[in-house]
């Protein structure tokens, strides 16, 4: 998310003698005009222009994902996806695993079928296959894939070869449409529906 440095505080308020372990900043909220940001000891969800409380402190402070209908992103932690607010599970896999530890990140997430929707990626908790789920929400809403982005590819890739963070693009999903160069691609302009999950086991792709 790009965002204009002088609408933003110079400064969080941080209780005393805690310092955050870990601090996310996106839009999953579309009450809120803007951006907001939030860490796991910030007690709340806090506007990214104004620094005002906007909301309750969301549930996890990991990974975010485009993944329903709507622009704002969701929230994606250990093997499930969760919307800002809600108290089921938008997704969740129990046969999976998450990567690096307490930081329980998934093996990828990023726009790999091209619906600016973006598909999560989980190990098998017995590492025998790898598997990618995609949104089954259909949206109105018609801009480029973000891997027309070249700041969003950069940021998939280092999802595997650095501190593995959400990929962001050089824009908000809002205003890419006029922020990107015209892609020299196409595609059919259909919404795929239908549950998918692609197993890859022994080097062979198979549905599940």
């Amino acid at each position: 998310m790009s965002m204009t440095p002088t609408l933003a505080p110079s400064s969080w308020p941080v209780p005393p003698c805690r310092a955050p372990l870990a601090a996310v900043a996106d839009d999953i909220y579309d009450g809120n005009d803007g951006g907001e940001m939030w860490t796991n000891n910030s007690g709340s969800l806090i506007s990214a222009t104004t620094g005002k409380s906007v909301g309750s402190l969301p549930s996890s402070d990991n990974f975010v994902i485009w993944w329903d209908a709507d622009e704002a992103r969701e929230l994606e932690d250990q093997t499930s996806i969760t919307k800002y607010g809600g108290a089921t599970p938008l997704l969740t896999c129990i046969d999976c695993a998450s990567n690096n530890s307490t930081k329980a990140t998934p093996a990828l997430s990023a726009d790999l079928l091209g619906d600016w929707r973006e598909e999560i990626i989980w190990r098998e908790k017995d590492n025998s296959a790898l598997r990618l789920y995609t949104t089954t929400d259909v949206t109105t809403r018609r801009i480029y894939t973000l891997m027309h982005d070249p700041q969003y590819r950069m940021q998939v890739s280092s999802e595997q070869a650095g501190f593995n963070q959400p990929p962001h693009p050089s824009s908000t999903s809002a205003t890419i449409c006029s922020c990107l160069p015209s892609p020299t691609s196409s595609c059919g302009g259909r919404v795929r529906s239908g549950t998918m999950a692609l197993i890859v086991l022994a080097g062979r792709l198979s549905g599940r």
